[in-house]
């Protein structure tokens, strides 16, 4: 279940950091083990636009992997199959 976060509010893999010079910057958390973070800089705003644009690519790849499209289909027929074929078939195929 985990422990209750500090900050309920807050916005989800971002982090603050607040160094010794007292300016606060902002990291994406990407996740794993060992734990990554992205730098996304010391203005609040820019961060958010770069957080944005991390995640609007990390669940548009997360969509991608669980829908089965006819392109990503014929694409893995054509590197995985169509070599195993005769040559008149592959050329058939290619068209």
């Amino acid at each position: 279940m985990g422990r209750k976060p500090i900050n309920p509010d807050s916005v989800t893999r971002l982090r603050k950091r607040k160094p010794r010079s007292g300016v606060v910057y902002c990291y994406y958390d990407i996740g794993g083990s060992p734990r990554k973070e992205i730098p996304l800089g010391s203005d609040y705003g820019m961060a958010i636009v770069e957080y944005a644009k991390l995640e609007k690519s990390r669940t548009s790849s997360a969509f991608v992997q669980q829908v089965l499209t006819f392109a990503y289909v014929a694409e893995k027929y054509m590197a995985e199959v169509v070599p195993t074929k005769s040559p008149a078939t592959q050329k058939d195929n290619a068209r």
